[in-house]
Formats: C-alpha cells, structure tokens, sequence
C-alpha cells in the first residue's frame, strides 16, 4: 500500500536524522537523484540526434532574436514534435524533412496562419529533421537565457 505524503514525510526525515555516516547520506542522494532524473528524449529515434553544422547553429541562435517573444512558443510546439513524432516508436518522418515545415502543421493546428507570422520566418528554412534534438536543446538554451 501506498503511504500518505505525512507517512512519507515522518519516514524520510527520521531516516536522514539517523546517525549515519556522512558518506552513506550522500550515497542515498546519488541514488535518488539518478532514479528521480529522467530525460525526456530519451526514447528519440537516432536518426534525430545527429549533430549540426555549425552555420546552422549560428543561424538557428540569430534566429531566436529575430523572432522575440513567440520563441517560447517554438519552444513548446518543437518539444511536442520531438516527443510525439521523433521517437523509436513513432519515427516515421523523414530526417531529411525541414524542422520549420512539420513546425508550420503544429503551428496551423493551434490556430495560427505560419506564413503570416513575420516571426516564424526568420526560423532557419535548411534546419532537418536529423538535426531536431540538438538543434532543439540549443534553441531551447538561447531562448530560456535570452
């Protein structure tokens, strides 16, 4: 059975007030945070997770200052991509189709006309789908430091 969040509470915290050497405490926190850390691209296909060239990065990182605001909305379309779309499972899609194309269908599908948005044009034409999870941790990276 499960134990309530108290339970839980009174049980964690008597066994870390525990004269217990200070080596065997940090050995439990290594431990909890390797299980409790999950990466959520884990499960991404590997013909996704190529690395890109160089001058698509520094047009990619451009591109977030251009665009302004709605990178954050990239953000989150791209995320559902990847997650949905981009995964051993449901690797379907070309490597070699544009990130910014399967982008503009997201886009559409939440009420927004792509080519309408100045914004979204500034987003890299020649980005792949091959390049989608470390092109996406970077965007992801300019945007949340920008």
């Amino acid at each position: 059975s499960r134990r309530s969040q108290r339970e839980w509470r009174c049980w964690s915290c008597s066994l870390l007030k525990e004269e217990r050497p200070v080596i065997s405490r940090n050995s439990l926190w290594d431990l909890l945070e390797e299980k409790l850390h999950v990466d959520p691209f884990e499960n991404v296909a590997p013909k996704y997770r190529q690395q890109m060239p160089l001058s698509i990065a520094q047009v990619l990182k451009e591109s977030v200052h251009q665009i302004g605001e709605p990178a954050s909305l990239i953000v989150s379309l791209w995320r559902h991509l990847i997650l949905t779309s981009l995964t051993d499972s449901t690797a379907y899609l070309n490597e070699e189709l544009s990130v910014k194309f399967n982008l503009s269908f997201l886009l559409e599908e939440n009420g927004y006309e792509p080519d309408s948005l100045v914004w979204f044009q500034a987003f890299p034409d020649d980005l792949r789908l091959k390049h989608s999870l470390d092109a996406f941790r970077l965007f992801e990276n300019v945007v949340q430091n920008s």
